[in-house]
């Protein structure tokens, strides 16, 4: 959150209580109320075992013009991430979580969606230019 607010992104939050998912009707509501360019959701949470249900989200995001971000720290290697699937634009991960491998590495998936809105070339995430 504070990283899109260093760059001048409006960032805004959507709130549970600690163990608790999204419905994806709250994401709907959230997003009818106000539109956003991306939308981040955490798959998985170690700490209380909760995983966001992702099947009906990129719909609702994408209906209302945005990208859909997952983070999937705690999930790659423990649960399906179905990146595919679910039509997420754009995932992370790191090693040192469920794949248990040693840190300081973080596998990265754009798809076509994010790379077109972005305005970049198909190189430009490779090097880490994102404009």
């Amino acid at each position: 959150m504070r990283h899109g607010r260093r760059y001048g992104a409006e960032v805004r939050r959507l709130e549970r209580a600690w163990g608790e998912v999204f419905d994806p009707d709250e994401v709907d509501t959230a997003l009818r109320h106000k539109p956003a360019k991306v939308v981040a959701l955490v798959h998985a949470e170690t700490s209380t075992g909760a995983l966001q249900p992702m099947e009906a989200m990129a719909e609702i995001i994408h209906k209302h013009g945005g990208l859909f971000l997952i983070d999937c720290v705690t999930s790659l290697g423990g649960v399906p991430v179905l990146i595919d699937g679910w039509d997420v634009d754009m995932a992370y991960s790191a090693t040192q979580k469920c794949l248990s491998c040693p840190p300081g590495l973080g596998p990265l998936t754009v798809g076509a969606r994010a790379r077109k809105r972005s305005g970049a070339g198909r190189h430009a995430f490779r090097t880490g230019i994102w404009t």
